[in-house]
């Protein structure tokens, strides 16, 4: 006989965590993304798994939507273990993508300059977990 499926515990509740998200997007001025009457099915949905891996961190308490509105994620599976704080993205930034080749380190140049954070906290980024909330906060950015 199969084992019962364990509940899952959050620190967050799942409404209060999109509220968070939500407030967040809308402070960036990211909402539109999400605007079905004007954003293409397959983009929306895209976008909708983004968002569902924020959420997430936001429900395990890995990731938080401070007083300035700003996103900040605490690694979980990475050497670095101090805060990753997501600022609004300038100009500079994006011109920072464009001095780079290939897409992982583009993207990374991204990650870097807008946490304020060195190359060498990207390159050992845990990709699976911490890399994956990393790539859905790009991927807001640049949709």
């Amino acid at each position: 006989m199969a084992k019962a499926k364990a509940e899952k515990s959050y620190k967050v509740a799942r409404p209060v965590a999109e509220d968070e998200f939500e407030r967040w997007v809308t402070a960036l001025g990211l909402d539109h993304k999400f605007d079905e009457d004007f954003v293409d099915p397959l983009t929306l949905k895209a976008l909708t798994l983004h968002r569902g891996t924020i959420v997430r961190a936001i429900m395990h308490g890995h990731a938080v939507v401070n007083d300035k509105s700003e996103l900040a994620f605490t690694p979980q599976h990475s050497p670095h273990k101090d805060q990753l704080v997501f600022r609004r993205p300038k100009g500079s930034d994006y011109k920072l993508m464009d001095q780079q080749s290939g897409g992982a380190v583009r993207q990374q140049a991204l990650l870097a300059s807008i946490t304020g954070q060195n190359d060498d906290v990207f390159d050992k980024l845990d990709m699976i977990y911490d890399g994956d909330f990393c790539n859905s906060v790009v991927a807001l950015f640049l949709a």
